[in-house]
């Protein structure tokens, strides 16, 4: 018999695995938009500028979430990487 299995007979494992599931499926979802966004950024920013020089790149993989929205969002009117890029 599986550990799964183990887990669903018993009350208190089943509820301890399902919590932890749970937390895990969120924390992936969260990553995976995180990329999602840093890619989005970089699809916008080579359209737009053309290749990235490696401080650019650098740059957006360090980034937090809430620095790529802005970008994002600056790199609609931006007239250079810099712009888009600045702190």
């Amino acid at each position: 018999m599986g550990l799964a299995a183990e887990f669903a007979k018993n009350e208190i494992l089943r509820e301890y695995f399902e919590e932890a599931e749970n937390k895990g499926l969120a924390k992936g979802l969260v990553e995976g938009r995180g990329e999602g966004s840093t890619e989005s950024l970089r699809v916008v920013l080579e359209t737009k500028f053309g290749a990235l020089p490696p401080w650019a790149a650098a740059k957006i993989v360090k980034a937090t979430p809430v620095e790529i929205l802005q970008w994002l969002k600056r790199s609609v009117a931006a007239r250079s990487l810099e712009a888009v890029l600045k702190s």
